[in-house]
């Protein structure tokens, strides 16, 4: 299994002005550095999936996490990330997490990606058009 470190992680929180912004990054800065988390508030999604695509790419990092600030990650989720992906192929683009929504109980896609930072040059390219 190969390692990986908490560094290899820039998380981006894509908010739309959620009352859950901050629990969000304040429980995703129990598992990394401040300068490893940022905010954006764009809209439309694509205009915010384009902005965080650029975040991971101007980073040094070798992942960028995506989440919805309405999304608040349990204690521990960088581990089982590291987990996740320790046995992935090297041509791996992305994946996503399942989370476990409180409301309508059950576990589903939603508000939270993973991406390999060294292909979001070519992922730029196909982000469709605003709306």
């Amino acid at each position: 299994m190969s390692t990986r470190s908490k560094n290899d992680f820039i998380i981006v929180i894509r908010s739309a002005g959620e009352r859950t912004t901050e629990a969000c990054k304040q429980i995703i800065l129990h598992e990394l550095p401040e300068d490893d988390v940022v905010v954006i508030e764009l809209t439309p999604f694509e205009e915010a999936l384009r902005e965080s695509y650029k975040i991971g790419i101007q980073s040094d990092k070798e992942w960028l996490i995506t989440i919805d600030a309405d999304v608040l990650p349990k204690n521990g989720f960088i581990r089982e990330i590291q987990q996740l992906i320790s046995n992935v192929s090297e041509s791996l683009f992305a994946c996503k997490p399942l989370i476990y929504d409180k409301i309508l109980m059950k576990h589903r896609l939603a508000g939270f990606r993973i991406y390999r930072n060294r292909f979001l040059h070519e992922a730029l390219n196909h982000i469709p058009g605003d709306g």
